[in-house]
Parts: structure tokens; sequence; C-alpha cells
């Protein structure tokens, strides 16, 4: 991005959208600009704003450069290779089946009782 045509553009009264305000912002632009405005009220020089500009645009890098490497790390964190091990199915072994033990005649069941006319 250059710095100086946008800081043109917004001289000249442009008026910037949320999201290129928030671009302009990131990038110091608008704090350039406020700087600036320090120096057209004699407030300090132009010296002095530079200054204060680089020193806050060095500090802005290492920020936005230690916010990455924290990210990098938390990505790489979920990044862990764990293998997948798949089960595979063992064949079911069938049980034996139990056969019916016979009944002897007297052992036979009782058949339900009806309930007797009255």
């Amino acid at each position: 991005m250059d710095r100086q045509k946008a800081l043109e553009w917004l001289n000249k009264g442009a008026q910037p959208t949320d999201t290129v305000h928030r671009i302009l912002s990131f990038k110091g632009v608008l704090y350039l600009k406020h700087l600036l405005r320090g120096v057209k009220l004699n407030l300090f020089d132009e010296a002095t704003a530079m200054a204060k500009f680089q020193t806050w645009f060095a500090e802005h890098e290492a920020n936005v450069a230690s916010k990455n490497d924290e990210h990098k790390k938390a990505q790489a964190a979920k990044k862990v290779y764990v293998p997948v091990v798949k089960k595979v199915a063992e064949p079911v072994a069938e049980a034996p089946v139990a056969e019916a033990e016979p009944v002897a005649a007297d052992e036979a069941p009782a058949a339900e009782e009806t309930p007797a006319a009255e």
C-alpha cells in the first residue's frame, strides 16, 4: 500500500468506507494523518512527527509478527499427527445351538385352563 497516495487521498477530503478505514488504521495511514495535523497546528515539528510514527510502526510490526507466530504455533499444535488404527471386524463364531431336551409325557406342560361356564 502506498501510504503517501492514501494520505493525499484523505487530505483531499475522501471519506473511506468502514472496511477501508480499518485497513488505513491498521497500516498507520490514519495515525500519520493525525501526526501531520499536529505539525500544521504547530504542536511539534515534522521530524518529531516522523520519529513518533517510526516508533509506532516498529512496535506495530513487532506485535503483528508475534501474533502471527502465536497463530502458527497454535495451528501446528492442532496438526499433531495421530495415526488412525482401523479395527478389522473379527468374524463372529457361531454359538452352538442347544438342542431341546425331550419332554416326558407326564411332564407335559399343562394346557391353559379355560374358565368354567357358570
